[in-house]
């Protein structure tokens, strides 16, 4: 098997990442109870800005998996650069390559001078914790998910 990881464009990359990012929603339980509908438009002015970055991996050339960053100063420090998750999902058959993902995602990241990374990893899949962990990061928040219900 040839893996392969690179940061590459989204822009172009809709029809060919779309069923991945449809069995991610699907593994996430439909988080809001609403058809998938990404903000292809705010990602795309994200990157042409310079704060997105987008790492693909690839198996035999066929898309396998993605990790997809948001790239900025910290809010609250200004000196201080972080990337944060907004997704990481990567086809079942070919999570035993995950590593692979994650470690060339925080390289490329290392890099840019990148002071921290921040990712989350579902309860329901404890095994990117552990990998996480793995990796030297630590947990240091829960995050919880209230739905509202609106009229």
């Amino acid at each position: 098997m040839n893996v392969t990881c690179a940061r590459e464009s989204i822009l172009g990359l809709w029809k060919e990442i779309w069923p991945l990012l449809e069995e991610d929603e699907a593994e996430a339980g439909g988080r809001l109870d609403a058809p998938l509908a990404p903000m292809c438009e705010a990602y795309e002015a994200l990157e042409r800005a310079g704060a997105l970055r987008c790492y693909m991996m690839r198996v035999n050339g066929r898309l396998a998996g993605y990790s997809i960053m948001g790239v900025s100063p910290a809010m609250h420090n200004r000196d201080a650069l972080f990337a944060t998750q907004d997704a990481l999902f990567v086809l079942p058959e070919f999570r035993r390559y995950s590593l692979n993902l994650l470690r060339y995602a925080d390289a490329e990241l290392a890099l840019e001078c990148v002071d921290a990374i921040k990712r989350g990893a579902r309860l329901t899949a404890p095994g990117l914790g552990k990998i996480l962990v793995r990796l030297d990061y630590k947990a240091t928040d829960v995050v919880y998910l209230r739905k509202l219900h609106h009229g």
